[in-house]
């Protein structure tokens, strides 16, 4: 029985191989690293951040947006909403604005875990672990090449 090999691609060309039991002691070696734990976790919340920053920086456009929409589609409703925003006390005017702001938060944690899967270069989070595994696969097979790292574990062909 021969040992299984695992292939190297870097943005999609074969670069190397490298035994299964090397490549695994390498991602060992990467796991224990615990410095990649504390990297993990600003990375995380780097990411974390960045969607809040792009939510709360849209905010006002969506908001602007959908009262728009409803100028368009519903003008009895737009007028009925300037009319009541008009004669409403500022208290009132307040409690609405919050529970709209509390919709959209709503909406949002629903719609980030989607975005995320759907599309996931959107949320552009990198592993420290990905790139540790990258940085010492390449290093290994003197790749100098940056880029998409993916490894293929399979047997060899038999000739």
């Amino acid at each position: 029985m021969t040992a299984s090999i695992a292939r190297v691609h870097v943005n999609g060309i074969e670069v190397g191989s490298l035994p299964t039991e090397t490549y695994n002691a390498i991602a060992n070696k990467v796991r224990k690293d615990r410095r990649l734990y504390l990297a993990w976790v600003f990375a995380a919340t780097g990411a974390v951040l960045n969607m809040l920053a792009r939510f709360y920086t849209s905010l006002p456009s969506v908001v602007v947006g959908l009262f728009l929409l409803c100028a368009a589609f519903s003008p009895e409703t737009f007028t009925g909403i300037v009319a009541e925003v008009k004669t409403a006390n500022p208290d009132a005017i307040t409690h609405a604005v919050r529970k709209l702001l509390g919709f959209i938060c709503i909406a949002f944690a629903v719609m980030v875990p989607m975005v995320a899967i759907l599309f996931p270069g959107y949320v552009r989070f990198q592993s420290p672990f990905d790139q540790a595994l990258s940085r010492e696969i390449r290093s290994l097979l003197e790749v100098p090449t940056e880029g998409l790292l993916n490894v293929v574990i399979g047997h060899p062909k038999s000739e």
